[in-house]
């Protein structure tokens, strides 16, 4: 064999064992999920008192891209809570649209998530607040979902003298940030609560939010 044959073999063969050995170190090692989790909490955990944890990441990457086991824990050095943990979220997209910097998903979709809201002792909700008060309005986050989908959902308010749920929340949206406003426009919404006063058989319409002006359009509710 001579040696230009060499070269021509042996180069592929090192290029593919070289991204074989890259897959696995970022994708089976779970070097990505330790880079996505250290790089989250560089972000939120400075600006919020809570901190985020993600188990694994699958999904081709390219177009689409499965996170399971994101936790969110609430902790304001006097008080902490687990505040949700997401077992399935699924987001699809266009990988150019992200590349350019647009925000935009064909598809997220929810499945089986618990989110919970506390008070603490002098009956205060322990909602994450900014740690730094600032003057400036932050920017408007520019995105768009085309289909967002909330399946099995459970929420609770858990207050020093009683807990509300809702169970089995079920969500079909279009959700859209764009020019100073964030908007829904919700297709299907339906679950049950431990009061049966608040349980919506079905329910739909529109909201917008532009600074403090929340506007409602074509709302209609069914309850049990």
């Amino acid at each position: 064999m001579t040696r230009r044959t060499k070269i021509l073999i042996g180069l592929p063969l090192s290029i593919f064992l070289i991204l074989f050995v890259f897959y696995l170190i970022v994708f089976q090692f779970g070097l990505l999920e330790y880079f996505v989790n250290y790089k989250i909490n560089q972000i939120v955990e400075d600006k919020f008192p809570i901190r985020i944890e993600v188990g694994d990441i699958g999904g081709d990457y390219l177009s689409m891209l499965e996170i399971y086991n994101i936790t969110v824990l609430y902790d304001d050095g006097k008080n902490s809570y687990n505040m949700a943990f997401v077992p399935h979220l699924m987001a699809e997209y266009a990988l150019s649209d992200l590349l350019r910097g647009r925000l935009q998903f064909s598809k997220i979709f929810i499945d089986s998530a618990e989110i919970s809201l506390r008070e603490n002792e002098k009956g205060e909700w322990l909602i994450p607040r900014p740690k730094i008060k600032s003057d400036v309005e932050p920017a408007l986050l520019e995105f768009s979902i085309d289909k967002f989908g909330l399946n099995n959902l459970k929420f609770s308010l858990i207050s020093k003298s009683d807990t509300v749920t809702f169970n089995d929340i079920i969500l079909a949206a279009h959700v859209l940030g764009r020019d100073d406003t964030y908007s829904i426009d919700i297709d299907a919404l339906s679950y049950r609560s431990s009061d049966s006063r608040l349980s919506l058989k079905s329910g739909g319409g529109k909201a917008s939010l532009t600074g403090n002006s929340l506007i409602f359009q074509d709302i209609f509710i069914m309850t049990d």
